[in-house]
Order: C-alpha cells, then sequence, then structure tokens
C-alpha cells in the first residue's frame, strides 16, 4: 500500500504538511476503487437522510467537490429554504442514482461550514452499494392520469396509474381508453425531490385486460390497459428515471 505523502512539501486544504512515516491517512487501491464506482461529478445530485431523523427525510444536496478518500463537499440541506442545523459527527446514507443504477453509502459528517455559504464535509465512503435500475423496473403506485386517445376529440378521460416505470406502466379506468396500438397522450404529475413535477408522455397502448371490481360511474367492468411511453425527452426521462429511483430507495429504508 502507497503512501500519500512522497515529497518534501505538500499541501492540505492549503496548509503545508511536512511528510511523516506515519500510516497514509487513505487506503489508496481502496479509494481508487470507489472512486471509479462512484463517478461524482460537481453539480450531481445526492439524497442524503440523517440516521438519527426520526422523520426519516430525504433531502436534496448538491455536490460542490470531493477529494477522493478524504471528503465529499455538499451544500447543506434545506428545509422550506431555510438551512437545516446539521452537527459534526452525525451518520447519514447518502443516495446518488448512476446511469441506470441507484448507489448507496453511510457516512458521517466531518465539518459543518457557514462561509462563504452553507456546506458540509462528508467522510469519504469506504465502500458502496448498487441496485441495477432497468427500463422495466416498475413500482407499485397510485396517480391520476389524464389520458386522451389520438382517435378522438374530447375530455381527457381519467384514469390511474397502479404501476409504473421508466418505460410504461399499466393504467386502470371506468371507462375503455382504446383498443390495442392505439395512441395516447398522457399528463401526469409526479413528486420528486420534494418538488412536483408536470409530465406530458406519448404512449401507446399494448395490452388490455379487465380489472377486478365494477365501475360505480359506468356500471361495466373496470380495465386494464398496459402502455408504453414512446419518444421520452431526456427530460421527462429523467424525472421518471428518479420518481423509480425514489420510489425503490423508499420501499428499501422500510
Amino acid at each position: 500500500m502507497k503512501k500519500i505523502f512522497q515529497e518534501k512539501n505538500h499541501f492540505l486544504w492549503g496548509i503545508a504538511v511536512e511528510p511523516t512515516d506515519e500510516k497514509p491517512l487513505v487506503d489508496t487501491e481502496t479509494s481508487s476503487n470507489v472512486d471509479k464506482e462512484l463517478r461524482l461529478q460537481v453539480g450531481d445530485t445526492l439524497h442524503l437522510e440523517i440516521v438519527s431523523d426520526l422523520t426519516e427525510q430525504r433531502h436534496p444536496v448538491k455536490v460542490i467537490g470531493y477529494a477522493p478518500g478524504l471528503s465529499i463537499v455538499v451544500t447543506t440541506p434545506r428545509i422550506e429554504k431555510k438551512v437545516r442545523l446539521v452537527q459534526i459527527g452525525q451518520t447519514v446514507n447518502i443516495r446518488l442514482m448512476g446511469a441506470r443504477r441507484i448507489i448507496g453509502f453511510r457516512s458521517s459528517v466531518i465539518r459543518t461550514l457557514f462561509t462563504p455559504y452553507p456546506h458540509l464535509h462528508l467522510s469519504y465512503p469506504k465502500e458502496l452499494s448498487s441496485i441495477e435500475l432497468r427500463r422495466t423496473q416498475r413500482v407499485t403506485v397510485n396517480i391520476v392520469a389524464a389520458i386522451k386517445n389520438e382517435k378522438f376529440s374530447g375530455e381527457p378521460i381519467p384514469a390511474i396509474f397502479i404501476d409504473l416505470s421508466a418505460g410504461g406502466g399499466l393504467l386502470e379506468s371506468d371507462f375503455p381508453l382504446g383498443a390495442m396500438g392505439d395512441a395516447l397522450s398522457i399528463a401526469i404529475r409526479l413528486q420528486v425531490a420534494e418538488q412536483e413535477r408536470y409530465l406530458s408522455l406519448s404512449a401507446k397502448i399494448h395490452s388490455i385486460q379487465p380489472a377486478e371490481g365494477i365501475s360505480k360511474i359506468s356500471a361495466s367492468p373496470r380495465s386494464q390497459h398496459g402502455i408504453e411511453f414512446l419518444a421520452v425527452p431526456p427530460d421527462n426521462r429523467l424525472v421518471l428515471y428518479a420518481f423509480v429511483y425514489e420510489q425503490i430507495v423508499a420501499s428499501l429504508l422500510g
């Protein structure tokens, strides 16, 4: 295992440090492996959960910078635009959405600073856990949507997503939404990172089946429609992935 300091004079956070014979601060091999997997970028959004917080609230924070093996610097969490008090030594769970996977690790707050703006230094992780997030990864939901069949004019039909993925979902409605292959326009509202996002999506029907129960509106069996999203814009796709990610994380954290 190589030592970090090899030259005569070194600088850590602007302070000159003389080399010593002490053990290195960082296991460079472990740090390198974690860094390759983590692939942090300035501006990345991390979801920070304070372990001792009984509300189990996850706060979105931004990566300001990092020193591999030493610390990750992030913005201080805010609640309703007010800075949340975070104490040195508090243990935190961190989640990051990578390229179609969720990366998680446990860290601790090693420094809290308020100048020139509020930010935190978090201990650099020694190990990571990850979950592959497939395009077809579905989560159980209960989300109202407005559906319009492109073949017909008139008002949108209300329906409920009972499961959802980044690639499509299963809709349940009191009325038939169309036939196999019909093109649909879907308006939906999702809550991601404590913000409401409104999406307009194009889709097609790829399956139809009866649902349990009788509609109180039409007095006929309710219908379920499997749909596939089409040509999703990058911004909307990111919102869908982020929503699915948050639901998976919430279920994992129980």
